[in-house]
């Protein structure tokens, strides 16, 4: 393992001012996500300190989305309760939200080799063959005319039956931002995502839109889909547009989640300021559970 004199480890390490050296993870270890470098030794070096996680530990495993992903394999104290997502809220307030696992395990133990290495092929291995033996989500595409003629693609996955849950894009993007959240529908929802008209592959409006455009639009896709009243969740522009059909047609939004929008008028909290949206709020346990794949991968949402 000797090259030109050196001896190549497979460590990992960064140089500070002074000239000392800091081991940051294992060469092979490392994984990609979205094009950024993440070190799983870091990430299980602070789930280490969380004081009720007895193991750790972090692999990278596949994604359609990102090339690569995490898995968090994490063991609790015997005293100790974890879940996934106050594990995942944990991480964003210590590290880049990109390094945050998107995927959580709670295992009893962790597997080893007779010398207490842990195994992480194994912990791959088990992932895709978990993964392998879930059901794919049934994804519909069909597009929907509304009343004024207006052209609109949607995509939905989950139960037909289930809880409405409506997802509206942001500026320059198209339904297939929700793509991993419509890859992961939870039971009992069904999640309808859109293409705001100018957007995707929605026809155009006849005039310049404006945020009253957008949210009559989607106001009418609501009408042609037949949902009298559903969760919307909006990013971006996605976000004021639902919020302007919320202040219009309360009566149509049975929760509401504003995902990476600027509050209303620059004001921080919506809901200090309109009362109206007071009543939304009461729905974020349901919109939070429908959505918790996205909290791994997305800026947190403001209520």
């Amino acid at each position: 393992v000797l090259q030109d004199g050196w001896l190549w480890t497979g460590d990992l390490a960064t140089k500070d001012d002074e000239g000392r050296f800091r081991i940051v993870g294992r060469r092979k270890e490392m994984f990609i996500s979205g094009g950024e470098n993440v070190y799983p030794s870091e990430l299980e070096r602070l789930l280490h300190d969380h004081p009720a996680v007895a193991q750790a530990a972090v692999v990278g495993v596949p994604d359609a989305r990102w090339g690569e992903v995490g898995l968090m394999s994490v063991v609790p104290r015997s005293d100790a309760h974890l879940d996934g997502p106050t594990l995942q809220a944990w991480l964003r307030d210590r590290v880049a939200r990109f390094k945050v696992p998107k995927h959580v395990r709670i295992v009893s133990h962790l597997p080893t080799s007779g010398a207490g290495k842990v195994l992480k092929n194994e912990l791959v291995r088990t992932f895709l063959e978990e993964t392998a033996a879930m059901p794919t989500p049934t994804i519909r595409d069909h597009d929907v005319r509304t009343h004024d003629g207006v052209r609109v693609r949607v995509t939905e996955a989950g139960a037909r039956s289930g809880h409405p849950v409506v997802l509206v894009h942001g500026n320059f993007a198209s339904r297939r931002w929700w793509t991993d959240q419509l890859s992961a529908a939870p039971a009992g929802v069904r999640l309808i995502a859109i293409d705001l008209p100018n957007f995707g592959a929605s026809d155009a409006l006849a005039s310049s839109p404006d945020l009253d455009a957008y949210a009559a639009a989607l106001e009418a896709t609501l009408d042609t889909l037949g949902l009298e009243a559903c969760a919307l969740v909006g990013h971006s522009l996605g976000a004021a547009v639902v919020e302007r059909l919320a202040l219009h047609a309360p009566h149509r939004v049975t929760g509401m989640l504003l995902v990476d929008g600027p509050p209303p008028e620059g004001l921080p909290r919506p809901e200090e300021h309109y009362a109206l949206l007071g009543s939304f709020l009461g729905q974020r346990e349901m919109l939070a559970a429908a959505l918790a794949p996205m909290a791994a991968t997305r800026t947190p949402p403001y209520w």
